[in-house]
Formats: structure tokens, sequence, C-alpha cells
């Protein structure tokens, strides 16, 4: 029993040596802690990630400038972001638009048009007849190069950097969404050609139970 008594003690000494040196190591990582990834976090503040929800629309209205006898129809559409797709159409008389300067035209689609919140599409604007002084339709817009509505952009650009956005309002799910509604300058509409001006639905609408 004697000569196991140094061996049980040099065993006992190893094994609490090896304790402390474990403690050691495990503080030790417990201190080295990794950095914050502060150019991930740069760059999602930058560029935060977009959600898209489907929504509906099914009116929009236009600021116009009309005469007091407007002949055939005006036709609005609601495109793709690159104008190649007709998603939605609304057609209205000129005998039934709202006469005078700077007026609010409403124009409806029945059914409402399935769009995607976050998404750029475009409203496109036509008419049945030409354009002319006493049977006319414009499209107010903002003026002086005034970027109106930053998500898109409108047919019309003049001179560099200027953006004359259209004057609009979207409602998405019944609710106003979208809207740019400075009227200072416009462009008349007539059946040769279009306007048309981007916009991107944002407002998702949740009903508490």
């Amino acid at each position: 029993m004697k000569t196991k008594k140094p061996l049980f003690f040099l065993w006992l000494v190893a094994a609490v040596m090896l304790a402390i040196i474990s403690c050691d190591i495990n503080s030790d990582f417990e201190e080295v802690k990794p950095l914050p990834n502060k150019k991930a976090e740069t760059s999602l503040a930058a560029n935060p990630i977009k959600i898209s929800f489907p929504i509906t629309v099914g009116r929009i209205d236009i600021y116009t400038v009309t005469s007091d006898n407007v002949s055939g129809t005006v036709t609005m559409e609601i495109r793709t972001a690159d104008g190649s797709a007709i998603l939605g159409t609304s057609v209205v008389s000129g005998v039934n638009l709202l006469k005078g300067n700077s007026i609010r035209n409403t124009f409806l689609f029945s059914p409402a048009v399935n769009l995607n919140s976050n998404q750029k599409y475009r409203i496109y604007v036509t008419r049945s007849n030409p354009h002319s002084l006493s049977d006319n339709v414009a499209w107010r817009t903002c003026s002086s190069g005034v970027n109106g509505y930053l998500p898109g952009v409108p047919d019309v650009f003049i001179n560099s950097g200027w953006v004359l956005d259209y004057s609009f309002v979207t409602y998405s799910d019944g609710y106003v969404d979208q809207q740019q509604t400075s009227t200072n300058y416009g462009f008349a509409i007539a059946n040769n050609g279009y306007r048309w001006q981007e916009f991107v639905p944002k407002k998702i609408w949740i009903v508490a139970p």
C-alpha cells in the first residue's frame, strides 16, 4: 500500500493541473469574440431587403386639363415595367370626363388589376381622337425639372436631368397608395401615341380581427 501512495498522489496532481489548463483555455475562448461584420451591416442598410406582397389596383386618378367639348374616349392601361404587357384597361368617354383646369379624373378597373408591391409598373394614357384647340385633354405634370415622384420616371424628359412626373393617385386594395399631385405643367393626350408614368405600389393593408 505504501508504494501506491506516490502514484495516487501524482495522478491527483495531474488531474488538477489538467482541470486548471482546461479552465484557462475555456476562459480564453470566452474572451475572444468575433468582430461584427460592419461591411455586411452597411450593405444591408444601403440595400434593404424588399418583400413583395400581392395587391389589387382598382382605381387610378389623374389630373387633367380638359376642354368643354371632348369627343371620343380616353383609355388608361396598367402595364408591366417595360410597357410590353397590358395588365388592365379602363376606358372613359370624353363626355363623362370632368372639365376644367387641373381636374382630378377617375379611371376604374373592373376587375381590379392584380399587382405586387415593391415592383415597378406603368400607367399608359391615350385618346381615340386627335388633339385640337377646341377638343383637347392634357395630363398635368410637375415642372421646373423637379423630380416629383422618385420611385419612377415618365415618358417626358426635358433637358438633361429634368424629370416631369405626371400627376396621379393610385389605390391599392381600395386605399390611397402612390401619388404625385404637383400640376404646374402638362402634355396633351392624342391618338398618335401614349403618355406614360412609372409607379411602384407599396402599401399593404392588414385588417385586425
